[in-house]
């Protein structure tokens, strides 16, 4: 399957996706190496990518509302999640998967500098 073609849990997600399919949260930073290795990320987010595949943030499969692919959510103990919705996901390419990945560890690491600074750079 090309980096264009439909999202696919096992060509996407790589050794990540069986875990997913069972319910268990995955690390970012698993993800984020089989999709950085894939080369699935839009040239102008590779460098990007390169860098934030470093941050460790859990990624599981859930249901979202309406259309959403992906989403940040903050827990009520400071940490995020990322969800995915997998079904929704099934519609669109995986590089646009990647890139929406990318863009939801963007949300998690800035979300906890804003709402819990911890060096004089974030307060």
């Amino acid at each position: 399957m090309s980096r264009f073609g439909r999202f696919s849990t096992t060509n996407t997600l790589g050794s990540s996706a069986i875990e997913l399919n069972r319910g268990a949260t995955v690390s970012s930073i698993k993800i984020m190496s089989d999709l950085v290795s894939k080369r699935l990320f839009s040239p102008r987010n590779m460098r990007l990518a390169d860098i934030l595949a470093r941050h460790d943030i859990p990624i599981r499969f859930d249901n979202l509302p309406g259309r959403e692919v992906a989403r940040a959510i903050e827990l009520k103990d400071g940490g995020t999640v990322i969800v995915i919705d997998q079904a929704n996901a099934a519609a669109v390419s995986n590089q646009f998967l990647a890139d929406t990945i990318l863009h939801e560890i963007i949300h998690a690491c800035t979300v906890k500098a804003i709402n819990a600074p911890v060096t004089d750079i974030e307060r």
